[in-house]
Parts: C-alpha cells; structure tokens; sequence
C-alpha cells in the first residue's frame, strides 16, 4: 500500500508542479509519542518545512527518521 501511495504522489508531483500545486508524502518511522523524537511537534515541523519550500526545492517524499 506504501508503494502505491508514494507511486500517485510522484505522478501528481510530475503532473501538477506545472500549475503550483505542490504534493509530498512524508513517511514516519516511529511510533509518534511526546517528549520523544516522534512528538506531534516535530512532525508537524517537518510538515511546515515542506510546506513552506520554494518551488525549485520542492520535496516529494520526507522519510522521518
């Protein structure tokens, strides 16, 4: 199912980068738990950090490690 999902969002990346539209997949490698490298906090950093990259660094996977 990983695959599949990572294999739609490079085709939309491909597809969609033409129009602005900005698509990544972030895979966590952890259980999400606080006060851990897995908060919600850092996550959500990652996240923000993609979300604000300029056009010609955009990232289309994230693994979280």
């Amino acid at each position: 199912m990983l695959f599949a999902v990572c294999s739609l969002v490079l085709k939309l990346a491909d597809e969609l980068k033409a129009n602005d539209i900005y698509t990544a997949t972030v895979t966590i490698s952890g259980a999400i738990a606080s006060r851990t490298k897995f908060a919600p906090n850092a996550i959500a950093e990652v996240y923000w950090q993609l979300h604000t990259q300029a056009p010609d660094h955009w990232q289309t996977e994230h693994i979280y490690q």
